[in-house]
């Protein structure tokens, strides 16, 4: 019995073996098409993942690119408002400097003037003094012509003694011209 039961199982399992491998093959078949599967859907999940964070990533990298264009158009701004500002106060410096220049010119001119003033004064008094000095020789003159013409006895009417020389008003000093502030350059 013993035997016949080990043939009989040879067979059956010999039999078994074809459709055993048969099954077994589309087991592994189907396991591998879903583990296939599996991934295909995995990767296409993670793939999403990261195209979603990629996406996401690039949204903000755009705002912060908008908010940094933004800035910096604000200080090109800012900086264009400078460089106009410095040119205005470079300016203004030279025109200081001009209007300086010409400060000191006039008053140097101022000065000049005033030495040629004192001097006019002083001709002005050597002219006066030798006015009154010929008016007292005239004068002198006269008194001994009419004293000669009284003692020859002429009967020339006696001229009228010219009248005394009025002193001319004194010249009165001129002040010393004040020298003008220079102007401050512009800060």
């Amino acid at each position: 019995m013993n035997i016949l039961s080990s043939t009989v199982h040879y067979k059956v399992a010999r039999n078994m073996s074809g459709p055993l491998a048969v099954v077994t093959m589309m087991v592994l078949i189907v396991t591998v098409t879903f583990l296939a599967l599996s991934n295909k859907s995995l990767r296409a999940a993670l793939e999403e993942e990261r195209t979603l964070s990629l996406k996401s990533i690039i949204k903000e990298l755009t705002a912060q690119k908008t908010k940094l264009t933004s800035e910096a158009e604000e200080r090109a701004k800012e900086l264009n408002h400078l460089q106009e500002q410095a040119v205005k106060n470079q300016q203004m410096t030279q025109e200081i400097d001009t209007l300086n220049a010409r400060i000191n010119q006039l008053t140097e001119d101022g000065k000049q003037l005033e030495g040629k003033l004192q001097s006019a004064q002083q001709q002005v008094g050597a002219l006066e003094a030798t006015r009154k000095d010929l008016s007292e020789q005239l004068a002198t003159a006269q008194r001994e012509i009419a004293d000669a013409n009284a003692k020859a006895g002429n009967a020339i009417p006696q001229e009228q003694p010219a009248p005394a020389a009025q002193p001319a008003p004194a010249p009165q000093p001129v002040p010393a011209a004040q020298p003008v502030p220079a102007a401050q350059p512009a800060v």
